[in-house]
């Protein structure tokens, strides 16, 4: 395995805990989640959910890293990451939702809502309205993006 999205989220009370396996092009990504009580330092309830992005990408990660917008929807950034000197790709897509209620639930089909072509997004935080991108263009060096939620839901 290879972990590579790291997200929390805090719901009822509870610190939710989402980690996830990148994947490849021979085997899905997989999306591990689990309940973080902070005062007895006890982890419970371990799930996992297995997928891949629909679209076709050459050398796919399905996770690069992952992020919880202010809506409690869970986003990834696929990547296309065929060596230090690219070509790039990333596609942002939402993973699922968080209910109101501490449930997760998938979304399906899981599509793009945004390309950058000739970018390898690496690292999300959330920022005002939307999330912040952070590049690792191995040779070709780094960029960072700020895009609006608004517009990819």
């Amino acid at each position: 395995m290879n972990l590579e999205g790291f997200a929390l989220i805090e719901n009822n009370g509870i610190l939710k805990v989402f980690y996830g396996d990148r994947g490849s092009d021979s085997r899905p990504s997989t999306l591990f989640f689990a309940d973080y009580n902070v005062q007895l330092n006890e982890v419970t309830v371990v799930r996992s959910y297995s997928f891949s992005l629909l679209e076709d990408m050459s050398d796919k990660r399905s996770i690069a890293d992952l992020v919880f917008d202010k809506k409690g929807n869970l986003w990834s950034a696929a990547t296309s990451d065929p060596g230090n000197d690219g070509p790039f790709e990333t596609r942002l897509f939402r993973v699922g939702k968080m209910s109101g209620e501490g449930s997760f639930s998938l979304t399906r089909p899981m599509k793009s809502s945004k390309t950058f072509e000739n970018e390898k997004v690496e690292a999300m935080t959330t920022y005002k309205s939307g999330i912040l991108l952070l590049t690792d263009n191995e040779n070709f060096g780094s960029s960072r993006y700020f895009i609006n939620i608004n517009k990819l839901l």
